[in-house]
């Protein structure tokens, strides 16, 4: 039977993706922060479902995770590592709390390294006895390539993954393991409502008040309308993890406009779509 691990299982792509490689026949351990999360998945998911309760910042947990997971293994090596678990905090560079920064940067960024070390021995090598050595998928974002104004922490914790992402991908091919970024558009997961506690006017009395109320409504809003469906991130994964030869990188839009912002807009020109949009120029108070 073939396994996977994946982080950040409990909601969004990371349930749907367990959800869809469950029915695929493939054992999933899926991490999640709470016990009692883990028992919910479980009963839902059904027996090809294995809960992990660690959170991806602390090292010693994951580290315990993988021996968990390696004796399950006995001997057989995983077939992919999804790397999903991420964080969202909005604010301005001015205004945020280092602690909300850094909990974006730890979890979305220096998580990944964390797993990806004491995972990768699980992965196996291209050798006679292992032909098909396990892949890495990482989940990026557009935010991985555009600056979103009041999602700085996130941005860079997303443009460092495709950094690590290719930096790795290098590395692995050492022992022919392929090393994939899948980074959708707007998607409807719950991570969008989570914006809603965080207080459209938690920042009014600083200059970015009305800016902030307003792209964080357009966040609260836009994906819920018109996201992509986390199914079909679910279904580029898989194409991932089971094609012969992997595409480098997934990109996933749902609407010709999310291509353009990504690959084709000039930076100057979106620069003032925004500014003007936000009203960013001058005093917006």
């Amino acid at each position: 039977m073939k396994s996977i691990v994946i982080t950040g299982a409990n909601s969004g792509i990371g349930f749907e993706t367990t959800k869809f490689l469950i029915e695929k026949g493939y054992r999933v351990f899926g991490s999640v922060r709470r016990e009692e999360e883990g028992k919910a998945l479980a009963a839902t998911l059904g027996p090809l479902y294995l809960p992990m309760v660690f959170d991806v910042r602390d090292e010693a947990a994951v580290s315990n995770a993988a021996e968990l997971v390696r004796r399950v293994l006995d001997g057989e090596n995983l077939a992919g590592l999804i790397n999903n678990a991420a964080v969202s905090v909005a604010g301005p560079v001015c205004h945020q709390s280092l602690e909300d920064v850094r909990l974006q940067l730890d979890t979305n960024l220096l998580g990944p390294f964390i797993v990806t070390k004491a995972f990768a021995p699980l992965l196996g090598r291209k050798t006679a006895q292992s032909e098909h050595p396990g892949r890495v998928i990482n989940i990026g974002s557009f935010a991985g390539r555009i600056g979103l104004p009041f999602a700085s922490a996130y941005c860079a914790s997303k443009h460092g993954l495709e950094g690590f992402t290719e930096s790795l991908r290098r590395e692995m091919y050492l022992y022919g393991v392929p090393v994939v970024i899948v980074a959708p558009g707007l998607t409807k997961t719950p991570v969008w409502g989570k914006f809603d506690g965080q207080g459209l006017t938690r920042f009014d009395t600083t200059p970015f008040g009305r800016p902030y109320r307003k792209a964080l409504s357009l966040l609260t809003k836009t994906p819920r309308k018109h996201g992509m469906e986390s199914r079909r991130v679910a279904d580029a994964i898989w194409h991932a993890l089971t094609v012969k030869n992997p595409r480098r990188r997934y990109t996933l839009a749902q609407t010709y406009w999310e291509q353009v912002a990504v690959r084709a807009l000039p930076r100057g020109l979106m620069d003032r779509a925004v500014v003007r949009w936000l009203r960013l120029s001058g005093n917006s108070a």
